[in-house]
């Protein structure tokens, strides 16, 4: 069975929702399916990538079949608010606040405010000067890590501080950033990388 009939057959079976581009102008649509299949993003984060540009990450508010009724956020600090997409990506405290220590660590404060459709499709509002594909590069990193650390909350009831959410995500970004270097050479990724700076804490 192919990866792609296994992940429709999943979709179909267990999310609320058909599979669809929330709103994702066509304007955006070409862009952001090539950045889903850039080479640059390594195999690790494609999942989470995959599911959250189509809308499905396993939110509590997206699943049809669930081991309770419980639909709120995981996280004590939420109050039990409705997990939804955008409760995930814009709204979680916990998220925001290492979206917010992570943009001042690598000199991108827009990082924090960044709207449903920069996170999901790479759709930004503004480059800064920065490649597109190394920001949505940047922010799939991010998600990548809270969305594990959300896992972990829901299924293990194990809470990871802030503190060591943002140095894992930092962690990847410098392997990340590093292996670039060395596949492109360092004319080619410094103007890829250009605007970030970073180091491990």
């Amino acid at each position: 069975m192919s990866r792609k009939v296994l992940d429709k057959r999943v979709l179909l079976t267990h999310f609320q929702k058909p599979l669809a581009l929330r709103d994702c102008p066509s304007r955006d649509l070409g862009v952001g399916l090539s950045l889903l299949n850039s080479i640059r993003i390594p195999l690790k984060f494609w999942d989470v990538t995959w599911r959250c540009f189509h809308g499905k990450l396993c939110v509590r508010d997206n699943l049809k079949c669930r081991s309770s009724e419980e639909r709120g956020c995981p996280r004590e600090e939420c109050g039990g608010l409705l997990e939804s997409m955008d409760h995930f990506l814009l709204q979680c405290p916990f998220n925001t606040e290492v979206y917010n220590r992570v943009g001042a660590s690598i000199h991108w404060p827009g990082l924090a405010g960044l709207s449903y459709a920069e996170w999901a499709y790479g759709a930004f509002r503004g480059l800064g000067g920065r490649d597109r594909c190394t920001l949505f590069l940047v922010s799939l990193v991010v998600r990548y890590h809270t969305w594990n650390a959300r896992c972990l909350v829901s299924t293990q009831r194990k809470i990871l501080p802030v503190d060591e959410v943002v140095r894992n995500i930092l962690g990847d970004l410098v392997k990340v950033r590093s292996l670039e270097y060395e596949r492109l050479g360092t004319g080619r990724a410094s103007l890829l990388w250009r605007g970030f700076s970073f180091s491990v804490p």
